[in-house]
């Protein structure tokens, strides 16, 4: 099942803490001034009046994490959640919508056929996928240019690259994956034409496309040229003269 991204508009995702897909549960974060008896005190200090074994809660590993009590809470901090997952029984933490801890690449695992040169980009768009869903689609759309390049084409312009390969004989689907990637990889890095940090499954499934246009025009004839090449060569010499 291809991943379900986080988002704060679900009940339920694939959990950034586990990877499991599981339900979430939201809550909103109330804040408290520390205090050490009437006077204020500091993160470090709140961490030192715990035991050792408490403290593991402190570190960065352990992230956002939920704890009954505490204190009263004394205000509402605006615009900042915590989702509760279900099956690791762990929290994630967002502010403005954007999931701040943990850093996740949750994404379609790549193909392995993938060049390597274009494997760097795809890494990278899968990298920063949570933190901007536009960059890791303006970074898939520039490893589709570096595709096109890969095979045969000039490389410059993507467009007039795609429309080469349709005259090769293009498969009339995979030119459509290839111009979804290009036209919202270009047009989400243009203010005010597209932003994929509302809409994190269109920028999902664009990792899926890349995935199948390298599956298409990479691994499928790879697969063919190895499974060909296994006949006698005097078989092989008849169906080419067969075919001439």
């Amino acid at each position: 099942m291809a991943p379900n991204p986080p988002s704060i508009a679900k009940h339920a995702f694939n959990c950034p803490r586990c990877n499991a897909y599981s339900n979430q549960k939201w809550h909103v974060v109330m804040a408290s001034e520390l205090l050490a008896g009437s006077e204020p005190s500091t993160p470090e200090a709140l961490r030192e009046n715990y035991s050792p074994d408490s403290r593991k809660l402190f570190t960065f590993e352990a992230g956002p994490t939920l704890v009954p009590g505490g204190g009263r809470a004394t205000a509402n901090l605006v615009n900042t959640y915590v989702s509760f997952c279900a099956n690791c029984r762990k929290s994630s933490l967002w502010v403005a919508g954007r999931l701040i801890f943990p850093e996740s690449d949750l994404v379609v695992e790549m193909n392995l056929d993938t060049p390597a040169d274009i494997a760097i980009d795809y890494k990278e768009a899968a990298a920063i996928f949570s933190r901007s869903p536009r960059g890791a689609a303006a970074l898939l759309r520039l490893g589709i240019q570096k595709l096109c390049k890969h095979l045969g084409e000039p490389g410059k312009n993507i467009n007039e690259d795609i429309a080469s390969l349709v005259k090769k004989g293009l498969d009339p689907r995979i030119q459509r994956a290839l111009d979804v990637l290009r036209v919202i990889g270009n047009e989400a890095v243009h203010p005010g034409t597209m932003d994929l940090s509302d809409d994190p499954d269109t920028a999902m499934s664009l990792f899926r496309f890349f995935n199948l246009i390298v599956e298409k025009m990479i691994s499928e004839p790879r697969h063919v040229d190895d499974v060909y090449a296994k006949p006698p060569p005097d078989k092989l010499k008849a169906i080419e003269h067969r075919d001439k």
